[in-house]
């Protein structure tokens, strides 16, 4: 991405509590448009599974960043995201210790803890089980899904190949918490990791969520397989996803994937199969992706049956 504007933060001193930077920081504005074509096919959209739902979807956002150093050293970075509706989101500041980690806050929870880690099977679009249904409460389409939209705390330290990445937020009348470690320096190529949180429901009760995966790469090629669990306290609507994924770097512009997953869950009906392709083209500041993604026995119902295939294209600025 190219930077459309720089400026001094110098007035960034006076919010820091005394604490002045050594150096001008600096603030840049990066966007992206997205065009895209879709059609899905199957109950939820049509009571006919041959019939099919076709969209078009346009999409803007600009992001503005800033950065600076402190006089003891330390980064502090900061992110907004100004979206297609006139909405900000995904705000966040984030503080740079070197050694000591990284503390985060704000709106943006996939920074840290389960929500960042919660889908680590490689992919060159979309996972396999995304973008064929909707989601319905009690049977959420991800066995480990976002910690919410919360302002979250976040803290993450790397040391000798290990990574203990956590976050806390509090929705209503509540409070969830995650943490992940992660290796990375155990085989060259390989990252294996476990988390466990919780994340809240509407009704104040609370699931328990818990993820292990293991990846590696060698040369253009990664593989990878996670397994993923929500245990619900307020009903038997207990979860379990085992996902596998592959992905080939064609050449440094070329991605493509395969990945599947199956989801079980207990309430007797039978278990959502999920297949997956997808492919990728960068160049320049352009990337064309195809997705295309099928899912029998939709949230655990028979019969039930949807597939979706997206073409994309995508401009950075």
């Amino acid at each position: 991405m190219t930077n459309l504007k720089k400026v001094g933060l110098t007035a960034l001193a006076g919010s820091l509590a005394a604490t002045t930077f050594a150096q001008a920081g600096t603030v840049s504005v990066n966007g992206t448009a997205q065009m895209e074509y879709q059609t899905r096919k199957g109950p939820e959209f049509n009571a006919n599974n041959s019939s099919s739902k076709d969209t078009f979807t346009s999409n803007i956002s600009v992001t503005f960043s800033g950065s600076g150093e402190l006089d003891n050293g330390f980064g502090v970075s900061y992110s907004n995201i100004l979206s297609a509706s006139g909405n900000w989101s995904a705000n966040y500041v984030a503080i740079d210790m070197g050694d000591m980690g990284t503390v985060s806050m704000g709106q943006k929870s996939d920074l840290t803890g389960l929500s960042a880690y919660q889908d680590r099977v490689p992919n060159a679009g979309e996972q396999a089980w995304d973008e064929s249904t909707t989601a319905t409460e009690g049977k959420p389409d991800t066995a480990v899904m976002d910690m919410g939209g919360d302002q979250t705390l976040g803290y993450a330290v790397s040391a000798n190949g290990f990574t203990l990445s956590t976050s806390m937020s509090f929705p209503a009348d509540g409070v969830e918490t995650s943490a992940v470690i992660a290796m990375d320096g155990l085989v060259d190529g390989l990252e294996i990791g476990a988390g466990a949180g919780n994340n809240q429901n509407a009704d104040k009760t609370d699931d328990d969520l818990e993820t292990y995966y293991i990846r590696y790469a060698v040369g253009p090629i990664t593989v990878g397989a996670q397994q993923s669990t929500t245990e619900d306290d307020s009903a038997n609507v207990d979860i379990e996803r085992d996902a596998y994924g592959l992905s080939l770097a064609v050449n440094e512009n070329l991605s493509v994937s395969y990945g599947i997953s199956d989801t079980e869950f207990n309430d007797g009906g039978p278990d959502e199969e999920n297949e997956g392709i997808s492919a990728s083209y960068t160049s320049g500041g352009m990337t064309v992706g195809l997705v295309h993604n099928t899912k029998d026995n939709t949230l655990g119902v028979a019969d039930q049956n949807n597939e979706t295939t997206e073409l994309k294209l995508t401009f950075a600025f």
